[in-house]
């Protein structure tokens, strides 16, 4: 299975390369209608050889680097759940649409992993450590909370998700694949949420230098917001909250061509 995998994403990869030669523009979205991608099984990391593991991770993140660096447009359509390190290919590309169905988490602190290398690089970019917040406790970022952080461009309702899509395949010229995309987006009537209210106690509580230091200014905090997140964190893997907080911290300073030379070389 996890074989398969590592020849999934290096099909992926020269899938991309033969669509940016040929197409005018490229549309990222998950199978079905529920869900952009729901993460992967982590036992496999477990029970398949490390040399199959690592080529998986290789052919990943450089499908991740070179959507990042595509000469054609690319969009992402987040409608539904979007879980863990696959959210790196939506977080890629130039236009990534958020609706009020999406979801977006990355959970890897409750099975004991950490996020894909390229969670590292968005994440850490994020203002008012709000990617430090999502990275360590998981939380689920909800519809145009998504686009307010900086993980979307634009917010389109589903129920015009379609008509956006056929609008796109008729475009035929890279310059108008913009102006397509906002002519499909909206702002909700009422677009104030429950994140908006936590948001100055993520940016005062989630600035420390360390894991200990988080907890301390959530300590400090004294809210009812603090508690149920200090729970939520003593939930979490241990080891996994400290590689977490210290991969976003390398991440920030590095390029995300930092950090694919960093792979190649260590991987």
């Amino acid at each position: 299975m996890y074989q398969n995998r590592a020849i999934y994403f290096r099909e992926i990869y020269h899938s991309l390369k033969d669509f940016e030669a040929r197409k005018t523009h490229v549309i990222i979205k998950g199978a079905g209608n529920r869900s952009f991608c729901i993460g992967r099984d982590m036992t496999d990391i477990l029970v398949n050889p490390l040399s199959v593991t690592k080529e998986r991770f290789r052919n990943e993140f450089r499908s991740f680097y070179l959507i990042s660096n595509y000469k054609k447009p690319t969009i992402a359509l987040i409608d539904g759940v979007s879980f863990g390190g696959a959210n790196c290919f939506a977080m890629c590309t130039k236009y990534r649409i958020a609706t009020e169905r999406s979801i977006v988490s990355m959970p890897e602190t409750s099975v004991g992993f950490f996020g894909a290398s390229g969670s590292s690089y968005y994440l850490s970019r994020l203002r008012n450590n709000v990617g430090v917040y999502l990275a360590l406790t998981g939380f689920r970022l909800r519809g145009f909370d998504i686009k307010k952080v900086g993980l979307a461009t634009n917010f389109v309702e589903t129920k015009t998700l379609k008509s956006l899509e056929k609008e796109l395949e008729h475009v035929d010229n890279s310059d108008d694949v913009g102006k397509t995309i906002a002519g499909f987006s909206t702002i909700p009537m009422t677009f104030e949420s429950e994140f908006d209210r936590i948001l100055p106690h993520i940016r005062e509580c989630f600035d420390g230098g360390s894991v200990e230091e988080i907890y301390e200014n959530l300590k400090k905090d004294g809210s009812k917001w603090a508690k149920e997140t200090i729970k939520t964190l003593d939930l979490k893997s241990p080891t996994s909250l400290k590689v977490c907080h210290r991969q976003l911290y390398l991440g920030k300073m590095l390029t995300l061509k930092g950090l694919k030379i960093f792979l190649t070389i260590f991987i």
